[in-house]
């Protein structure tokens, strides 16, 4: 029970150094970093025996992780062949920061796995102290901070709109890498964790390119990657004990039916592909898209269109949801349209031109839209 508490104070001292560091400095520099966590790994060696990882060298294992994660990277950089691709990490590195700040960075990742593999053993030595658990929450929120700075952007949330980007796009996938790595450490070792950290957070100091992949997708795969892992390696290496057939079925029911959802979500909330889906935060069109309703629409591709039509276009970097009140031609033959809000008295006060136009409504899903609406209103 000491052994957890002394472990706990000495997550709070590199909390603190942290939050220091990423709050207030707002720097790239990763020397008063390294050096706590190499302080609380020469700690972590003293206060727990070490023990050789017994599983770390299966290699179905690292066939799991390494190419799943592999898949992955793969898949981006074949998205980026049709979307693009911006200069990496690799590049601006060269130019900008020493090698001692890569070697920095390559260290502290190196010192971070080993920490996580420690304070593992430390908790297996001490399972019925329940500050385990305040331990596990410290680190996690150590890891969260050790990653921001690791992607060497400075901290500075001056708006609601910023916090929230920041959570969705950064907290959330840190969170569940790090989860993972938790699982992983504990169950098989720290080698493992170093390919998964290598493949999925280092690459760019390898590779002078990075795809332009859209944000919330790569969030998402992000996101997901670490538990689909984690199911995967449950069912080669978790318990052997036999499971009822109902109920293994059921389990691989729900994670298809889950990833099903979950593809389909992200192929219309990304707006990357042919149909896309956006949600109605006014009450222009009250009666028949009613606010926080969501409207699925098809992308517009030049084809004529006619009075009535519900459609989705960009005025004033908005896009808005009106129908076709009347529809003209300009003079080098192609459409314009006026047009109006269902609830609205009076047509829109300017002309819709085809370069404007971003889709056609298909389809109303009622509601669904109120939790990104509300956060809408209130960022």
């Amino acid at each position: 029970m000491l052994k957890i508490g002394l472990q706990i104070v000495f997550e709070i001292l590199l909390a603190i150094l942290l939050f220091f560091n990423v709050f207030v400095l707002r720097t790239f520099n990763l020397v008063w970093v390294f050096i706590g966590l190499l302080g609380f790994l020469i700690f972590l060696l003293f206060l727990i025996k070490y023990k050789k990882p017994s599983k770390q060298r299966s290699k179905t294992l690292y066939y799991i992780v390494v190419g799943g994660c592999l898949i992955v990277q793969i898949s981006f950089y074949i998205w980026g062949l049709f979307t693009g691709f911006s200069t990496s990490y690799n590049v601006f590195y060269r130019n900008y920061l020493s090698k001692i700040h890569i070697l920095g960075v390559f260290f502290i990742v190196s010192i971070t796995e080993m920490i996580r593999y420690l304070i593992f053993l430390n908790y297996n030595y001490n399972k019925k102290d329940k500050k385990k658990y305040i331990a596990r929450f410290i680190m996690i929120f150590n890891y969260v901070l050790i990653d921001y700075m690791l992607l060497g952007k400075s901290c500075n949330f001056t708006s609601r709109y910023d916090l929230v980007n920041t959570l969705l796009t950064f907290v959330i996938p840190s969170i569940a890498k790090n989860l993972f790595l938790d699982y992983t450490s504990q169950k098989y070792g720290y080698i493992v964790n170093y390919w998964y950290r290598l493949i999925m957070d280092l690459y760019l100091y390898f590779i002078p390119i990075e795809p332009n992949v859209n944000i919330f997708i790569k969030t998402v795969i992000l996101s997901v990657l670490p538990y689909f892992l984690y199911v995967i390696l449950e069912n080669v290496f978790g318990n052997k004990k036999r499971i009822a057939r109902k109920d293994k079925k059921k389990n691989i029911s729900v994670n298809i039916v889950t990833l099903v959802i979950l593809a389909v979500l992200v192929y219309l909330i990304s707006c990357q592909f042919t149909y896309s889906m956006i949600a109605v935060g006014s009450e222009s069109m009250q009666g028949t898209i009613n606010k926080g309703d969501a409207v699925i629409y098809k992308e517009y591709k030049g084809e004529k269109l006619s009075d009535g039509e519900v459609i989705v276009f960009r005025q004033n970097n908005k896009l808005i949801v009106h129908r076709i009140s009347s529809v003209f031609e300009l003079d080098n033959g192609d459409q314009a349209f006026n047009t109006k809000g269902d609830a609205n008295v009076s047509e829109d006060n300017w002309i819709v031109t085809k370069e404007n136009v971003v889709g056609v409504v298909k389809l109303r899903v009622l509601l669904i839209a109120w939790p990104s609406v509300l956060l809408n209103e209130w960022l």
